[in-house]
């Protein structure tokens, strides 16, 4: 008796996890429609230096480049993700995207800040429907206000 009773704890158990994972992996895919929800995903990791969750929002070579830093291995572009500009606008972060617009080749360009005239975006590609991480940018704010309003 108690072994069927431990079999069946165990046996829910295991499919209250499965169908967790299951429904955070599709909101996840859901929400990376998103640009908003996805350049805070794309900051939070970011911020943290979490590589392995940052490469999950990236293709490409920015995969490569996420994956070895995740690893611990060599990487040319490490110094200018961690130091200059780039990481000090992102450290600072305040946890707010304050505006999205469209620009060039659809990308998506999330306004994360700003100083005088230099806004600081997290630019991102659409693929197969989901927003994918490329780059952090400052063009002048006038150029970002150009952009298409999203």
């Amino acid at each position: 008796m108690k072994k069927s009773i431990t079999q069946n704890t165990v046996a829910t158990l295991m499919l209250v996890l499965s169908l967790s994972v299951i429904s955070t992996s599709t909101l996840h895919a859901q929400d990376q429609k998103d640009a908003g929800w996805t350049a805070k995903q794309i900051l939070t990791h970011y911020k943290a230096k979490d590589w392995k969750a940052l490469s999950s929002f990236t293709t490409g070579d920015n995969t490569v480049v996420m994956t070895s830093l995740a690893k611990r291995e060599n990487n040319p572009r490490y110094k200018s993700i961690v130091s200059g500009w780039r990481w000090k606008k992102v450290s600072a972060w305040d946890g707010k995207i304050s505006e999205i617009r469209v620009g060039p080749r659809g990308a998506a360009f999330a306004k994360f800040t700003e100083q005088g005239k230099e806004c600081f975006l997290v630019k991102m590609f659409k693929k197969e429907n989901k927003w994918y991480f490329d780059d952090i940018q400052s063009p002048n704010c006038t150029t970002f206000n150009k952009y298409k309003a999203s």
